[in-house]
């Protein structure tokens, strides 16, 4: 059981990964480039141009990687590629052992 919760815990960290991942593209990355070009008189509107064209590759990325899967709505969950299709604790429960069963 203790391997199964791990498993579980993994995928919602996963997730959450994702998401500050693209929170870092659009704040953390630009306030760097706001203090280097501040330094150097530049104008800061092309920081928010380039945290603008960031997150609109992320986004078209995750938009690509969307399409390519099915995804129809969120949250979407997978384990090892297999769809949960009941969301829910339970049903994410039975897929994760489901899944470990196939890998002993």
């Amino acid at each position: 059981m203790d391997r199964q919760v791990r498993a579980v815990v993994f995928l919602f960290l996963a997730q959450a990964q994702a998401r500050y991942a693209l929170y870092g593209a659009v704040h953390q990355q630009p306030a760097r480039q706001r203090h280097r070009h501040a330094e150097g008189g530049a104008d800061q509107l092309a920081d928010q141009a380039d945290a603008a064209q960031a997150a609109q590759r992320l986004l078209a990325k995750d938009a690509a990687d969307v399409k390519k899967v099915g995804i129809q709505g969120t949250p979407t969950f997978f384990v090892n590629g297999t769809l949960l299709t009941k969301f829910g604790p339970e049903p994410l429960l039975e897929l994760v052992q489901s899944e470990l069963q196939k890998v002993r």
